[in-house]
């Protein structure tokens, strides 16, 4: 423990041997966190207690908190992994990748690309893996025009593969579906050969099981590729359609990657439930689905769930390099992702086949998975309460530390409206100079290729650049900023968006309640346990929050490169200016001279990562 005597303008540090007695803790009316204004003083005069300005301890836990940043995105790239293969030995009950393998090796090994209309001997290969299970196969022969611009056919004929295994009642089926064909470029492979491969191992572990409740339908489709012709077909022309309860549907974007449940039906928090009971590695998020029903992009999932059939679905997504491309093939392809693929849609088609699905409540769920190791969900309606709640935490604990400033000073406070101004400064700054290193970036032709040869030193360069923009903005305005106002400005704007979209994205709630509610029990605990010492407080809640932040924005980092690569950077941009933005109130405690030795090392950084992406792509 040690003491602090000032001395001048210099702080001597002197450590001792710890004594309890030896230390007396300060009144809070002289750790108060109020700027004096000091205009009217000779510079020699002239003090710095708005807080106690400490180069070392603050200036340590900024760096504390991105390297917890960085081990939060370097720990969620080991856990964004697809499952462990299980052998041969396992029990007959488990899906096993290596013993479905055979299956793949048949089909996958000199495949071709095989389009709808052209696909003929590759369909004889498919049903030939029904024919050895001792299936028999319903082919629905029609045909469709073509719906994108990936044939210059204007119709294509399509066979869908219908096979059905029965059940124990007449209940409606439930069904599990892939599709067959693939691009005029790509063998196919992991799009969507693994979900094929991974459907007909279930289909011969399901055969030699006790018939369940329901009938299990198994739907191989063609014409997906063409613009989910044959999905279509099968909802406007067989009866069967009709009649199912559920569907789970396996696709893939790339050829490696954990199998995450990217989409579910609208109302279904059962099925959330049902997906974090059997999942051993549940990847998801109904941040995912806010997303993705907002692109262009669909599969076959959205036919049926536009029919009004429940369900999951289901998509590997990774080296996304090879998506649509000839180096989607047999040899390309994890197995891994093969293996999670069959480990969640098995356990799922079970337990949807044994449960009484007309009688669930239509009930929506905010979720997402915590680094694989469960799913941490709610009902939606709830999130407005809890954004709330945080939002009322925020003015409580800031209102607190203003009548402790009061009390240990007749100085007038910083008005809110001024760092509010400055919070949105800094937003609009880090923006800016992200869009700028990404100009920079696509004129010297480094982003030609969305998933460049070196990815990481171009994403650090981002982050390096809008760390020192907010360093920079630290430094220029340091004395002029007070921890409280710079802190409540800064959660006031994560609890507008935490209501805001609680109203209207209800799906991303989770992104920025689960921040605010970490920094609102913090101060909570400040405010009833936190002792006297206002410094230490600051620190804890800053910290608290920041932690909060990273714990569910940094795992994102790692997905969305697989997902997109660098083709939509401004997303990118976003979360890093939301993010670093955080950093201001953790600011104000670091003094004006060492926030100048930040700014300066951390540009000189970023300067250096952009050399290292030039010479590296």
């Amino acid at each position: 423990m040690c003491d602090v005597r000032q001395t001048g303008k210099r702080l001597r540090w002197c450590w001792k041997r710890y004594d309890p007695t030896a230390f007396a803790m300060p009144e809070p009316s002289q750790l108060n966190f109020q700027t004096i204004d000091q205009s009217s003083k000779p510079p020699g005069e002239r003090v710095h207690h708005d807080r106690p300005a400490n180069d070392g301890g603050p200036g340590v836990l900024l760096v504390f908190v991105l390297m917890v940043w960085a081990g939060i995105v370097w720990f969620s790239h080991h856990r964004y992994a697809p499952s462990d293969l299980v052998g041969l030995n396992s029990p007959a009950t488990k899906f096993s990748a290596v013993q479905a393998e055979p299956i793949f090796r048949r089909l996958y090994e000199d495949a071709k690309p095989h389009p709808a209309g052209e696909n003929e001997a590759f369909r004889q290969k498919v049903l030939e893996e029904f024919r050895r299970l001792g299936y028999q196969v319903e082919q629905q022969v029609t045909s469709s025009p073509v719906r994108n611009k990936r044939s210059d056919a204007e119709s294509v004929p399509l066979v869908n593969l219908i096979v059905r295994l029965e059940g124990r009642t007449d209940k409606p089926p439930v069904m599990l579906t892939a599709h067959y064909d693939s691009t005029g470029q790509s063998p196919g492979a992991a799009d969507d050969g693994v979900g094929l491969t991974a459907l007909i191992e279930i289909a011969r572990i399901l055969r030699d099981e006790p018939l369940l409740d329901r009938a299990i339908i198994f739907l191989v489709t063609d014409g997906e590729e063409y613009g989910l012709l044959g999905a279509r077909k099968f909802v406007e022309e067989h009866p069967l359609a009709n009649e199912i309860a559920a569907v789970v549907n396996l696709e893939a974007r790339g050829t490696s990657g954990p199998s995450i449940m990217f989409e579910t039906s609208p109302d279904s928090a059962w099925l959330v439930d049902m997906f974090a009971r059997n999942s051993k590695r549940p990847f998801g998020s109904s941040l995912f689905y806010e997303i993705y029903r907002r692109l262009p992009n669909d599969t076959d999932f959205s036919v049926f769930s536009d029919h009004g059939i429940k369900g999951f679905n289901f998509a590997f997504i990774g080296d996304v390099k090879n998506y649509h491309t000839p180096n989607d093939n047999f040899e390309t392809v994890d197995r891994r992702s093969l293996q999670h693929h069959g480990e969640n849609a098995l356990p799922l088609i079970r337990e949807l086949a044994n449960t009484d699905i007309e009688a669930r409540p239509a009930t929506r769920a905010v979720y997402f998975d915590l680094f694989g190791y469960g799913l941490i969900r709610w009902p939606a309606l709830f999130s407005i309460g809890l954004a709330i709640a945080g939002l009322i935490l925020v003015f409580w604990f800031s209102a607190w530390v203003s009548k402790r400033e009061e009390q240990g000073s007749n100085q007038a406070a910083i008005k809110p409206s001024h760092s509010m101004a400055l919070v949105a400064v800094t937003l609009v700054a880090i923006f800016l100079i992200g869009k700028l290193v990404d100009a920079g970036f696509t004129l010297d032709g480094i982003l030609d290729s969305l998933w460049p040869v070196q990815p990481i030193p171009i994403q650090m360069t981002f982050w390096a650049f809008g760390l020192t923009v907010v360093l920079a903005i630290g430094w220029l305005f340091r004395n002029k900023m007070s921890w409280r106002a710079t802190w409540f400005s800064v959660w006031l704007t994560w609890s507008v968006l935490a209501v805001g979209s609680s109203l209207m994205l209800v799906g991303a709630s989770h992104l920025f309640i689960v921040p605010l509610l970490c920094t609102g029990v913090a101060s909570l605990m400040a405010i009833f346990v936190g002792g006297h010492s206002s410094h230490r407080q600051a620190i804890f809640v800053s910290c608290a929050g920041l932690i909060g932040i990273g714990l569910i924005w940094m795992p994102l980092e790692r997905l969305f490169y697989d997902a997109v690569g660098f083709r939509m950077n401004q997303l990118l941009i976003l979360r890093m200016s939301l993010m670093l933005t955080s950093l201001l109130p953790l600011l104000t405690l670091i003094s004006r001279r060492a926030l100048g030795v930040w700014t300066s090392t951390s540009l000189l950084v970023s300067v250096g990562l952009t050399l290292w992406s030039v010479l590296a792509n």
